[in-house]
């Protein structure tokens, strides 16, 4: 699952995704980059609580791709 995030006309993507040691997300740039990997989390809904809280305190607007 992906979340596209729109900031100052940045677009960031939020990759959700399993791994061997847990849930975990990375934010990746426009252009492709990763700017940033998680840790592996211990459930999947304290990744999503994370990745709630990223998208509030930085004003993203989220659309599922």
């Amino acid at each position: 699952m992906s979340l596209i995030l729109f900031k100052e006309k940045i677009m960031y993507e939020i990759e959700i995704f399993e791994s061997k040691d847990g849930p975990r997300f990375r934010i990746i740039a426009s252009n492709g980059k990763i700017i940033t990997s998680s840790e592996a989390y211990s459930s999947k809904s304290s990744r999503t609580r994370t990745v709630n809280q990223l998208v509030k305190n930085h004003n993203f607007k989220i659309r599922e791709a």
